[in-house]
């Protein structure tokens, strides 16, 4: 095979792994971003359960 032809395989490997990483990153983005709306949501929920000792 050619150099061209070599060029092409390494380069066709190249965008290959970087769509990979690409979507591996978007899914881990997407996962940490439902973990912080799940950490807010509780933290909402547990401030509105909490009353001051104030109003006890």
């Amino acid at each position: 095979m050619s150099f061209f032809h070599w060029a092409l395989v390494f380069f066709g490997l190249f965008v290959a792994s970087g769509a990979v990483f690409a979507l591996l990153a978007l899914r881990l983005f997407r996962g940490v971003k439902a973990l912080a709306g799940d950490a807010a949501r509780l933290a909402a929920r547990l401030a509105a359960v909490e009353t001051p000792r104030s109003q006890r």
